[in-house]
């Protein structure tokens, strides 16, 4: 999030339909990352509206991460983000956009 952690940001939903993409909605992103929906598309709004449910469910998120020293080779590893951290909202938009073909932009 940029410098306006502090503040609501309102997002375009972009939907990724194999090979184009359309916007579906808006997204009010407040403070603490909790997304407020506001769907255009009466389709598209079931599934924005789920995806938006269970990340606000969500306190924290898993990434890949380089392993603790002296782990097995091929080890794998991940780190705990919680919300409020910066790195949040990026990890939110990673898996909006690898789970539900959801896409986040400024408007």
């Amino acid at each position: 999030m940029s410098e306006a952690s502090t503040q609501t940001q309102y997002l375009a939903v972009k939907h990724d339909q194999g090979g184009g993409e359309r916007v579906v909605g808006t997204v009010a992103l407040d403070a603490d990352a909790t997304m407020h929906v506001q769907p255009s598309d009466p389709e598209e709004g079931p599934k924005l509206e789920r995806a938006a449910r269970e990340m606000n469910q969500s306190t924290v998120l898993h990434t890949a991460s380089v392993p603790p020293e002296g782990a097995p080779r091929f080890s794998v590893a991940s780190r705990i983000v919680k919300r409020g951290d910066p790195d949040f909202v990026t990890l939110m938009m990673d898996e909006l956009r690898k789970y539900y073909a959801i896409e986040l932009r400024p408007q």
